[in-house]
């Protein structure tokens, strides 16, 4: 890996991501932030033998499934502020070495290395400071997408399979799609490896450890948590369902109970807008599977890392609840245009317009280089995180040539 800082850009980005990573570590460690608080809780309670959806005051809820209290009891032994402090040392870890298996799945050791590298970390930035602000997960679901890419790259099938069978125990929401990717590839391997790991990991694991009746009540538990949290049509949902909901019907989009708050630019009914959406998912699908039907054995890497960015794009741009810490998980997806930018220069000029209108939409246009009262006036917050969502889209479909030719 090449972290060189050849260029004044590299510098810059350095800089800045080195100072708000200390700023904000700093001032989580006074106060250690709710989301990290949940799972450090959830593994305390485990270790306590009480109720691992118990709720704290000043922590989230836990929604994750019983598994992920399991996997936090290493942590939750230490006192919370270390092991914050090891949680955040994993997260620059994980994020390293997803972007060095990255390279070796596309051979992408050249003179452009560095550069593409730091174009990467510039496109992903905005993600990777709220998952570092927030002490959040999708470092270790990223992790295992990417080392699962790899396995399958090198035909181990199974295991590629059985290490998303124990993501899909512990946080399923946003990448429970890449099953059906591999369905659609006929990986049957995979798909059957990660079937029958999840229901390991979901049932007969918390089974052996809460017994049957235990196991049974935590998920009704954990469904009860997961319920009231899975659709969201306030800012912090900047996926494009939420963003129509809030801007076509009449919905409350108030972050805080008892508060009401419109931002609808219509007052369409509600089974419109979930009827175009019905319609626009259906689009989504068929094109994603017209993309992915080549067989697994049969995709070239660069086009496996496309299909795999493709699906990730379109599950956060439709998913009922996608927040900014999870634009993480698309580091694959901006490392593919990365490479794409340096490595084909025919589309350079195309490409990088799509996607530095999609980055401006996604960092710029909501942020405080844009004064407060113009960014309040325009609403940026319902809708500029669901264009740049949809821009990528955009900026992915031109390339699907382009790498169905490279082998």
């Amino acid at each position: 890996m090449n972290w060189r800082l050849k260029h004044w850009w590299h510098w810059g980005l350095a800089i800045v991501i080195s100072f708000l990573a200390i700023k904000h570590l700093l001032v989580c460690l006074k106060d250690v932030p709710g989301d990290f608080a949940s799972f450090w809780w959830a593994g305390r309670f485990f270790i306590l033998g009480q109720n691992i959806y118990h709720n704290v005051p000043g922590a989230m809820p836990n929604v994750y499934l019983p598994l992920h209290a399991l996997l936090m009891t290493p942590l939750a032994l230490l006192p919370e502020r270390i092991a914050f402090c090891f949680w955040q040392i994993g997260q620059l870890f994980t994020i390293g070495v997803s972007l060095r298996l990255l390279e070796l799945f596309l051979n992408a050791q050249d003179q452009k290395s560095n550069d593409r590298y730091w174009l990467t970390l510039l496109l992903a930035f905005p993600g990777l400071l709220k998952n570092w602000i927030y002490g959040q997960y999708n470092h270790i679901l990223l992790l295992g997408i990417t080392i699962m890419l790899w396995l399958l790259k090198h035909e181990r099938e199974i295991f590629a399979g059985m290490l998303l069978g124990i993501l899909l125990s512990i946080k399923p929401f946003q990448i429970l799609p890449l099953t059906a990717w591999l369905t659609i590839k006929r990986s049957w391997r995979a798909f059957f490896g990660s079937v029958v790991t999840a229901l390991c990991g979901i049932f007969l694991l918390p089974s052996l450890v809460w017994g049957v009746e235990g196991m049974i009540a935590l998920l009704n538990r954990w469904h009860q948590q997961v319920a009231s949290h899975a659709f969201c049509v306030s800012w912090i949902s900047g996926s494009l369902t939420s963003t129509l909901y809030r801007l076509l019907t009449p919905s409350n989009v108030a972050n805080r109970e008892g508060e009401q708050l419109f931002v609808n630019l219509f007052n369409l009914p509600t089974w419109t807008v979930t009827g175009f959406l019905a319609v626009l998912i259906g689009v989504f699908v068929s094109l994603t599977i017209w993309i992915c039907l080549r067989p697994i054995k049969a995709t070239p890497p660069l086009a496996l890392l496309y299909e795999a960015s493709w699906v990730l794009t379109v599950t956060l741009t439709l998913s009922p609840r996608t927040e900014g810490h999870h634009m993480v998980l698309l580091l694959p997806t901006f490392f593919l245009l990365a490479h794409c930018l340096f490595s084909f220069e025919h589309v350079r000029a195309t490409l990088s317009r799509k996607v530095g209108l999609a980055w401006f939409f996604y960092t710029i246009i909501n942020s405080d280089l844009i004064p407060k009262t113009l960014r309040i006036w325009l609403r940026t917050a319902y809708w500029a995180h669901a264009v740049a969502l949809v821009l990528l889209c955009f900026s992915l479909l031109p390339l699907l040539g382009l790498v169905r030719q490279h082998r």
